[in-house]
C-alpha cells in the first residue's frame, strides 16, 4: 500500500503519471496561448499598415490633383485680365494660391500615413521575433514523492487507535481507576460472596441495627436490619468504600473514530510504509506523540490491574450480579412472607369481627334485601304498608374453615354473606319496635301535621317559584321584542344615512344641482339577512336564559321533594343500619383500593370505617423498589471506547 493522491487513481504511480501528463497539457496550453496572443497582434498591425499605406497613396493623389488645378487657375485668371479685366488676374492668383495651400496640407498627411506605415512594420518586425522566441522546450528533469505524517497507529491491546497530528480532531479522554487496596478488595468480596451462599429466611436478632429511612417516608422514619441483613448491610458499605478508594489516571488524545469521514479518507488516500521515501514533517507531532506514550503506559498500568484481579470487569460484573440476584430473592422472600403474614393476620381478625355478627345467604334473601336497601322511610309511602325488616332463618349460613366459604342450610355456597350484628338483630329492633307501638297514635297525629305543614309550604313556594319564572318569560320576551324593534330602527336610520352620504358624494364630484336627489336604495336583502343574525342572537340568548331557568327549576325541585321528605322514625331508628349495610353491599365496586380491602371483613365496613391517612413516600422509595437490580448490574459494564470529544474509561 503506497498511498495517493487523486481519488481517481490507483496507487502513488499513477498519480506521478497524471501530474507529468498535467505538467505538459499545461505547458503546451500555454505555449498556443501566447503564439496566439501575439499573432493576434501581428493581424491588427499588419490591418493598420494597410490602412496607413492606402492614406499615403491618396494623399499623394490629392497633392497632385491639387498642383494642376493651382497651375490652371493661375493660368486662366492671367488670360482673362488681359483679355477682360485685371481684377480677374487677382481672382486667378487667389485661387491658384487657395488650390497650393490644399496642396501642402495633403502632403503633411501623405507624410504622416507614410511614417504611421513605417511604425507598423517596425512593429510586425518586432512581434514576430517574440512569436519566434516564445519558450517550447519545456521539459522534466526529476520528479519524486514525499510523505507528510498526519496521523499514527497507537497499539492498546489487541486492537489500536489512530491518533491524529493536524489538530483537526476532538479530544477523547481516557481515564483509568487504580483501586488503592486490591488484595483487601478480594477478601472482601470473597467474604460477601460466602455471606451469599446461604440466606436465612428468619433471621437472629442478636447483633440488629437501626436504619434511617427519612429520606423515604416520614411515616416510617428507620428500618431495623437484624444480624444476617445487617452483616450484608455492613460488608456492601465496606465493598463500597474499598471500592471508592482509588485513583484517577487519565489522558486524553485526539482520536480520528472508527468509521468517520477522517478514518475513511486515511484508510484511502494513506499509507503507514512508506519505504526509503523521504518524510516531510509538517504538522508538529511531538505534543500528541509525548501523550501517545502517557496512553501506552496507561494501557499496561490497566493490564496490570486485570493481572492481579483489582481491574478484572468481569469478576466485578459477576459480584454485582450475584449481590443484585441476591438482594431480589431476598426482598420477594421477605416480602411475601410479610404480606402472607399479615393477610393470614386480618383473616383472623376478619373472622373474630364477624363472631358477633349473624350472617346470611345473599341470594335466598335478595328481595328482602334489595326492598331494605331502596327503602326512603318517607312517611307519606310507608305510613300504611311498612313492613320491618326480617330474615328467615332458614336463610342463615355456616363458616367452612376448610373451604373458606360460607354455607347455608341448602348447600349454596357465598363468600360475602350479608352480615347483621346480633345486638341490632336480636335487641335494638325489638326494642324499636315495642317503644314505637305504645304511642303510634300519638305520633300518627304528629307526623299528620307536620306534612299538612310541609304540604302547605311547599304549595305556597310552588305558587311562588311559578309566579316568579312566568314574570321572568314575560320581561324577557318583551326586552326581546325591544331588541328587534330597536333594531329595526338602527338598519333604517343607517340605510337613510348611506343614502344620504352617497348623493353628497355625488354633489361634490359633479357640482351640479340636478344630482342632490336622494337616490333611493333597495337593501331588502341587507335588512333581512342583518335580522336573520340578530334573530339568531336573540334566539341563543334566549335558549341560554331557558337552560339556566330550568336548572334552577331543578334546583328547586329538589329542594322542594327533600324539604317534603317525613321521615318515618319507626322505620328508619329500627332499620337504617340494615338498610346501610345492604347499599354499602351494593357499592363495593366504587371503593377506593385501600378500603377495598376491608371488604372481606364487611363491606359496611369497608365504607364507613376510619382507616389511618395514607403513608408519606418519597418518589425516590417507588423508583428504587421497582429497581430491576439484575439490569442495572448488567448494563453498569464500563465502556471500552469513548465518543468524539466524550470520556473512555477503563
Amino acid at each position: 500500500m503506497t498511498g495517493k493522491v487523486f481519488p481517481e487513481s490507483a496507487n502513488i504511480y499513477e498519480d506521478e503519471a497524471r501530474v507529468l501528463f498535467d505538467y505538459y497539457r499545461r505547458a503546451a496550453e500555454k505555449i498556443i496561448q501566447e503564439e496566439d496572443a501575439i499573432q493576434e497582434q501581428i493581424d491588427y498591425a499588419q490591418e493598420s499598415l494597410g490602412q496607413h499605406t492606402k492614406q499615403a497613396e491618396e494623399s499623394e493623389a490629392k497633392a497632385q490633383k491639387m498642383l494642376i488645378a493651382a497651375a490652371i487657375a493661375a493660368a486662366a485668371g492671367f488670360a482673362l485680365g488681359v483679355l477682360l479685366h485685371p481684377l480677374l488676374i487677382v481672382v486667378g492668383v487667389g485661387v491658384g494660391g487657395y488650390l497650393f495651400y490644399a496642396r501642402m496640407a495633403a502632403q503633411k498627411a501623405q507624410a504622416a500615413a507614410q511614417q504611421g506605415a513605417q511604425e507598423c512594420r517596425d512593429k510586425i518586425a518586432a512581434l514576430t521575433a517574440d512569436k519566434a522566441n516564445v519558450r517550447r522546450d519545456y521539459r522534466v528533469k526529476k520528479i519524486g514523492v514525499a510523505y507528510v505524517p498526519v496521523a499514527e497507529r497507537v497499539p492498546t491491546g489487541d486492537k489500536s487507535l489512530v491518533v491524529d497530528y493536524t489538530g483537526t480532531q476532538p479530544e477523547t479522554n481516557f481515564s483509568l481507576t487504580v483501586l488503592n487496596q486490591p488484595a483487601e478488595l478480594r477478601d472482601a468480596i470473597g467474604a460477601l460472596a460466602d455471606s451469599m451462599g446461604e440466606m436465612p429466611i428468619v433471621e437472629s436478632n442478636a447483633d440488629a441495627e437501626h436504619i434511617d429511612t427519612s429520606d423515604y417516608s416520614t411515616s416510617m422514619q428507620d428500618v431495623t436490619l437484624h444480624d444476617y441483613m445487617g452483616a450484608m448491610d455492613r460488608q456492601v458499605r465496606n465493598v463500597r468504600y474499598l471500592i471508592d478508594d482509588n485513583r484517577q489516571v487519565s489522558v486524553s488524545l485526539p482520536v480520528v473514530m472508527p468509521g468517520s469521514d477522517r478514518d475513511r479518507f486515511l484508510e484511502e488516500y494513506s499509507t503507514d510504509t512508506p519505504g526509503n521515501l523521504p518524510v516531510v514533517p509538517v504538522y508538529d507531532s511531538e505534543p500528541v506523540r509525548r501523550r501517545t506514550e502517557d496512553f501506552s503506559k496507561l494501557g499496561e498500568l490497566s493490564q496490570r490491574a486485570a493481572a492481579d484481579g483489582s481491574g478484572n470487569v468481569d469478576f466485578f460484573s459477576q459480584v454485582m450480579q450475584e449481590l443484585a440476584q441476591s438482594v431480589d430473592m431476598l426482598s420477594r422472600s421477605k416480602t411475601e412472607g410479610v404480606s402472607k403474614l399479615v393477610g393470614y393476620s386480618s383473616q383472623i381478625f376478619a373472622g373474630v369481627l364477624k363472631a358477633s355478627y349473624d350472617q346470611y345467604s345473599p341470594s335466598l334473601e335478595a328481595e328482602e334485601i334489595e326492598r331494605i336497601r331502596t327503602a326512603t322511610f318517607d312517611y307519606s309511602d310507608e305510613v300504611d304498608d311498612y313492613k320491618p325488616f326480617s330474615l328467615r332463618e332458614s336463610s342463615r349460613v355456616r363458616y367452612d374453615l376448610v373451604s373458606d366459604v360460607w354455607v347455608a342450610d341448602n348447600g349454596s355456597r357465598t363468600r360475602m354473606p350479608f352480615g347483621m350484628h346480633q345486638v341490632d338483630a336480636e335487641v335494638l329492633m325489638p326494642v324499636i319496635q315495642n317503644l314505637m307501638q305504645e304511642n303510634q297514635a300519638e305520633r300518627r297525629r304528629v307526623y299528620n301535621e307536620i306534612q299538612d305543614q310541609k304540604t302547605d309550604y311547599l304549595n305556597q313556594w310552588h305558587r311562588d317559584t311559578d309566579d316568579f319564572f312566568g314574570r321572568n318569560r314575560t320581561e324577557a320576551n318583551e326586552l326581546m321584542q325591544k331588541m328587534n324593534e330597536t333594531y329595526a330602527q338602527y338598519s333604517e336610520s343607517y340605510t337613510n344615512y348611506q343614502q344620504q352620504a352617497a348623493t353628497l358624494r355625488t354633489m361634490k364630484a359633479s357640482g351640479k344641482l340636478e344630482d342632490s336627489e336622494v337616490a333611493e336604495a333597495d337593501n331588502q336583502d341587507e335588512v333581512i339577512a342583518g335580522f336573520q343574525v340578530q334573530a339568531n342572537e336573540c334566539r341563543g340568548k334566549q335558549e341560554e336564559f331557558t337552560n339556566f331557568m330550568d336548572r334552577i327549576r331543578e334546583d328547586i325541585d329538589e329542594s322542594a321533594r327533600r324539604f317534603g321528605h317525613v321521615e318515618y322514625f319507626e322505620a328508619s331508628l329500627r332499620d337504617s343500619q340494615a338498610r346501610d349495610v345492604a347499599r354499602a353491599a351494593a357499592d363495593v365496586q366504587n371503593l377506593d383500593p385501600r378500603r377495598r380491602n376491608l371488604v372481606a371483613v364487611s363491606p359496611y365496613l369497608a365504607q364507613n370505617g376510619e382507616i389511618p391517612p395514607m403513608p408519606h413516600v418519597s418518589d425516590q422509595l417507588d423508583e428504587d423498589f421497582t429497581l430491576d437490580l439484575m439490569q442495572v448490574a448488567k448494563g453498569e459494564a464500563p465502556s471500552s471506547a469513548g465518543e468524539p470529544g466524550g470520556e473512555a474509561n477503563a
